[in-house]
């Protein structure tokens, strides 16, 4: 929000008014007498523009006025909302005050650009204005919201913060081009268009969050913040690039591409979920919160890059790299899902899923390193190898059911699970390690060995059935699954262990 202003003396009180006017009613006169050498239908039509020139400004000067009422009106219902206890509704009372404020700011330098000869400078200040103005609304149905503990607060005060911000970067972008920099102006324009791209996601968010639809509510709020925290960091590689730091500059536009590309799949997701496809949903959110999570790793590698560790920057942008590789096998099940198909979508699925958990072990090995432990941090690096160890084998299960394979796609499946198993238990026992629970831990152990057994005859019966050998592949198979029930069990029985069961694990 812009800092409050007083705008009583400046535009309102009759000492403030007239100064303006006669500002303008001074270039007026200059300007008639340097017609007099002008044939008379231009005089007309000079005379023509002047007058509109005085009345749009006493219209903004009105709008002014009008506006200064409704900031003290919504201060008001601040005060009431504060009061009661209410400071959630407070807050946006507020946030509603500030942008009349804030509006009445941007048609204070629309009379100022007007009396100085500039109309068209005057109407970029005036659209300016009006969307200062135009969030007005959402914060009046937040605070409502807020003040009937009803749902939508959050969304309906994104989509006024998103109007307001909008306002400010065009704002930004008039100063820009009035200075003689339109590439700046351009760029500025940009983050307003996509500020603005935040507010029909955002709105749907809030309608559909009233009709105690949560799925839908929450998809479409991460699509709102996908556009509108993609604009946020388009709008900071602006100002780091007027500084002269154009390599971050393009770093920050890299965050902004992963924000704003989580959007459409986040849409996908909500309309999914609208028509009932709970398991479509579910793939398009991973896909969207990929992208989400990469923008994130991006900001830490910056962060990183900025305090001097330029290290832990890459291994940021490596966890970002893992998070962006798991969107692709995500899409797959998305599609696949809608299609029906649901093993093939499944198999996608944890492709996706090995990629991504591969992220999330190389994030936790750097917050092990940044905290002075190194062999902690060598363990999760090892986990994060075992995830992306299952994504071949499922890849190879998804294009076997997709050629109608499922023989061979059930025992590629079933490898692929066996990994990540073994993967899931390792990371279960550096977890019970970290915990000072070492005889947990070495169960996890003994429980990703035998999970790891299974893995390679797995393998070994989905190449019989490739080969047509399908006695070979059931022999195969039963070996596999020795191992692998083997290593259910013990797992079952770890955790019935924590659970307080020993009748469980003794059975």
């Amino acid at each position: 929000m812009g800092e409050e202003v007083d705008f009583t003396q400046r535009y309102i009180n009759l000492p403030a008014a007239p100064s303006r006017m006669q500002v303008a009613e001074d270039r007026i006169l200059k300007e008639r007498q340097a017609t007099e050498r002008k044939e008379p239908d231009q005089i007309v039509v000079d005379c023509n523009a002047q007058k509109k020139s005085l009345l749009r400004i006493e219209a903004d000067q009105k709008l002014i006025e009008q506006w200064r009422a409704m900031k003290v009106e919504n201060e008001g219902n601040r005060e009431r909302a504060n009061a009661a206890g209410r400071k959630e509704e407070g807050k946006s009372w507020n946030s509603a005050g500030n942008a009349f404020n804030n509006a009445s700011e941007k048609l204070g330098k629309a009379i100022e650009a007007e009396a100085a000869g500039k109309p068209e400078v005057a109407m970029k200040w005036r659209e300016a204005a009006e969307q200062h103005k135009n969030s007005v609304e959402p914060y009046a149905q937040a605070a409502q919201a807020a003040s009937g503990n009803t749902k939508g607060v959050f969304s309906w005060n994104q989509i006024g913060n998103a109007f307001n911000n909008a306002a400010d970067k065009l704002g930004k972008a008039i100063e820009a081009e009035v200075d003689g920099k339109p590439e700046i102006a351009r760029k500025y324009c940009e983050v307003a268009e996509k500020k603005m791209c935040s507010i029909e996601p955002y709105t749907q968010a809030a309608r559909t969050c009233a009709a105690e639809e949560k799925g839908q509510s929450g998809q479409w709020n991460n699509a709102g913040s996908g556009f509108y925290y993609a604009a946020d960091h388009l709008g900071k590689a602006i100002e780091v690039e007027v500084a002269g730091k154009s390599e971050v500059a393009r770093k920050y536009r890299e965050v902004a591409e992963q924000y704003a590309c989580s959007a459409e799949p986040f849409t996908q997701s909500a309309r999914a979920y609208e028509q009932g496809k709970t398991a479509e949903g579910a793939s398009w959110n991973h896909i969207g919160s990929r992208f989400y999570n990469a923008a994130g790793q991006l900001i830490r590698a910056i962060e990183a890059d900025a305090a001097g560790k330029p290290e832990i920057a890459r291994k940021y942008r490596e966890v970002a790299e893992q998070q962006v590789r798991s969107v692709e096998p995500y899409a797959q099940a998305a599609r696949a899902r809608s299609a029906g198909k649901t093993e093939e979508g499944q198999s996608w699925n944890g492709a996706g899923i090995g990629f991504y958990n591969a992220g999330l072990n190389l994030e936790k090995a750097i917050e092990a390193e940044v905290a002075g432990r190194p062999e902690l941090a060598r363990k999760y690096r090892e986990v994060a190898e075992q995830y992306t160890h299952s994504v071949e084998p499922h890849t190879q299960s998804a294009r076997a059911y997709a050629a109608g394979k499922k023989d061979e796609g059930a025992c590629w499946y079933s490898a692929g699970l066996g990994c990540y198993q073994v993967s899931e238990k390792l990371e279960k026992a550096i977890e019970a390690e970290v915990a000072g629970k070492l005889e947990v831990a070495r169960k996890y152990r003994e429980a990703a060995e035998q999970f790891a057994l299974s893995v390679e005859p797995y393998t070994q019966s989905a190449r019989a059935y490739t080969a047509g050998k399908k006695d070979e592949g059931q022999s195969w198979i039963r070996i596999a699954s020795g191992f692998y029930y083997a290593a259910a069990e013990l797992a079952k029985a770890i955790k019935a262990e924590l659970a307080d069961k020993p009748e469980v694990v003794q059975k």
